[in-house]
């Protein structure tokens, strides 16, 4: 079958694997410049998740969180990499890496989970976090991007960035196609899971990486520590919700302390 995902490689091919997954509204791009950074360290893989930059084809092939996570473990297992490359996901990024890990607990050298939510407990919870999101997904089919982008940046999660990591974010978000984020949240959003009951059996070292300045994100992270009992649990300071470009150097140098661990 042919890629579905658009994906591109950097780095020198004899280079340990490193695979960067982005977040909701953004892209691949979102994890310039610190992925050329990082390339200089491991053969990266950037990945478009389904809806989002030059991926949002890849929805009439990917329906569900399955397909997706085979999809994304045959495009792993094609790099021209040393040993099991490490997954990197911001956000929504972060819940695409803990799917594939389900799928193939055992391809993984490692995962770093940045922002990420460990999934609803409670199924009600669930269905009121997907009603939720149908609202944002109606008002992406239906209202100009600009308008979205602007509700989307007053979310408290965001508050405290600086101007430029705003107007990055911005820059990126004006650049999706609303209809296609609409239904990528139907199909991948946080409402979509419910949190597994143990550890998902991986066995590669687990690195829970989370901003000082949100709260949630910290309550969440100490439940992604609870079902990664052996995890390490970094927070990193005076960083909010989005560390890719609130603290990418300082996240830079997490990452590869990560792929160091034994």
């Amino acid at each position: 079958m042919t890629d579905v995902l658009y994906s591109e490689e950097i780095g020198k091919a004899s280079s340990p694997g490193l695979v960067l997954i982005h977040g909701f509204f953004g892209d691949s791009e979102s994890w310039q410049p610190l992925a050329m950074s990082l390339a200089g360290y491991f053969r990266v893989l950037l990945v478009d998740l389904p809806g989002h930059g030059r991926s949002a084809a890849a929805l009439l092939d990917l329906e569900d969180w399955p397909a997706l996570a085979q999809a994304l473990h045959r495009r792993i297992q094609e790099m021209d990499c040393q040993g099991k490359p490490i997954v990197a996901g911001y956000s929504m990024g972060a819940r695409t890496a803990m799917q594939l890990a389900t799928y193939a607990p055992g391809a993984l050298g490692g995962l770093v989970l940045i922002s990420g939510h460990p999934g609803y407990k409670d199924p009600e919870e669930a269905k009121a976090r997907r009603i939720e999101d149908e609202m944002l997904a109606q008002r992406l089919e239906y209202q100009e991007l600009e308008e979205v982008v602007q509700e989307w940046e007053r979310k408290p999660i965001f508050r405290g960035q600086s101007d430029q990591a705003r107007e990055r974010q911005r820059y990126l978000r004006l650049n999706q196609h609303g209809p296609s984020l609409a239904l990528a949240l139907r199909r991948f959003g946080s409402g979509t899971c419910l949190r597994p009951e143990n550890d998902l059996g991986v066995q590669c070292p687990v690195h829970i990486i989370t901003g000082d300045r949100n709260t949630v994100d910290q309550e969440r992270a100490e439940n992604l520590c609870d079902l990664f009992p052996e995890s390490k649990y970094t927070v990193m300071a005076d960083c909010g919700h989005n560390p890719l470009v609130e603290a990418p150097v300082q996240l830079g140098f997490l990452i590869r302390q990560t792929c160091q661990q034994p």
